[in-house]
């Protein structure tokens, strides 16, 4: 497990934040990381505190701290290969390969991770808001209207 050390730039926090599809990447000080507003994005996923915010097609507003329930490695690999590929249809092979995990080749493998990514953003596959897809050949894509907010360490303020 990773963990912060003690030096001169431990107070930067990288904060990458996409709307409209577009990526944008900023290092801030944690001032300016506490004054970020987490209910200003569709998506807020926040690995230095923790916490996920997520506004739902229907306006509520799910708060969860520590982790989303029912997410597990696989489902959170996969939300993150989509999210740096806002509006890309995503294969298979291509998820497979993206996230270093096989077994998301499989069909039921995908698609439980789908569904339960679905079911913590609060939406279904008859009414998609976050997750687009497509049959055939079946792919897989974040939803490029809908804004993200990704918050973690620098690399370089962590240590092995």
């Amino acid at each position: 497990m990773a963990r912060r050390t003690e030096n001169k730039d431990d107070n930067r926090i990288l904060v990458h934040t996409c709307r409209n599809g577009e990526i944008v990447q900023n290092c801030v000080t944690r001032k300016a990381y506490q004054a970020l507003d987490p209910y200003d994005v569709d998506f807020h996923c926040d690995l230095v505190s923790g916490r996920y915010v997520i506004r739902t097609q229907d306006g509520r507003q799910l708060d969860y701290a520590v982790s989303m329930p029912g997410i597990g490695e696989n489902a959170f690999r996969l939300l993150e290969e989509l999210m740096w590929r806002p509006g890309e249809m995503r294969s298979r092979i291509q998820l497979a390969k993206g996230t270093g995990n096989p077994v998301l080749v499989r069909p039921n493998c995908l698609a439980g991770c789908l569904s339960r990514l679905r079911h913590v953003f609060g939406e279904t596959g008859l009414s998609p808001y976050f997750f687009l897809t497509r049959r055939h050949p079946f792919a897989i894509c974040w939803n490029a209207e809908r804004s993200w907010r990704f918050i973690e360490w620098p690399a370089e303020v962590l240590e092995e």
